[in-house]
């Protein structure tokens, strides 16, 4: 199962014990910060408000006792990532630089780990990059307002746990301009706001956090 968000805000706001194998409280999270150690090209603004972001997050989840574990798996052998991930419940994957966390499941052999493990009910979680990353293609993050790195990722097939794309942090004020970038992107492409989350499920697609589902 794979839920998919923007940022990751419905995890303490509502209730999702019914989705995962057992309460949240009893999970064990392996929170997985790989993105955001790459945003040299995104500006100091947006480097301090992820720094902002990710404080906050740890904040949140240590008040609420959560158990978790910040892990950065650039450089583990596939090996080596499959024995310290098959210790969790939720692989909680954060935003960031999604062209270096491409890069970054490639080198490791992250999207193979992660199949194995979650035939055996671990939870996937993503967050903006972890989302986009679990898409067919970056193709979203090619057309996004900010400049990232590429870290010489050319070939943009994604890990394509799904058959749709989704558009992290949406506010209506963004929807003109979607509708102009995506017309060459021939699946179904679902914009989620900061609330919103997307829970896959074999052949299901589910939202939860309020709202409607805006399709693109």
């Amino acid at each position: 199962m794979l839920i998919l968000t923007a940022n990751g805000k419905f995890l303490y706001n509502y209730s999702i014990d019914t989705y995962l194998p057992k309460p949240l409280a009893e999970c064990k999270i392996a929170y997985i910060i790989t993105a955001a150690t790459k945003m040299d090209e995104t500006g100091d603004v947006e480097k301090a408000r992820l720094r902002d972001h990710i404080a906050r997050y740890k904040a949140k989840m240590d008040e609420l006792h959560y158990d978790y574990t910040e892990i950065d798996i650039a450089g583990m052998l596939p090996d080596q990532l499959k024995t310290t991930l098959s210790k969790y419940d939720i692989v909680l994957v954060e935003w960031g630089n999604p062209f270096y966390l491409l890069h970054v499941v490639r080198e490791t052999g992250f999207q193979n780990v992660m199949e194995e493990l979650m035939a055996k009910w671990v939870v996937y979680i993503g967050k903006s990059a972890g989302s986009y990353i679990a898409c067919p293609s970056l193709i979203v993050s090619t057309r996004s307002k900010l400049s990232f790195d590429r870290c010489g990722v050319s070939d943009i097939t994604a890990m394509h746990r799904v058959d749709f794309f989704v558009k992290a942090h949406y506010t209506p004020e963004m929807l003109a301009w979607l509708q102009i970038h995506a017309k060459n992107i021939n699946a179904p492409l679902y914009a989620l706001d900061n609330d919103q989350a997307l829970v896959v499920h074999d052949d299901t697609i589910e939202l939860i956090g309020g709202g409607e589902l805006v399709t693109i």
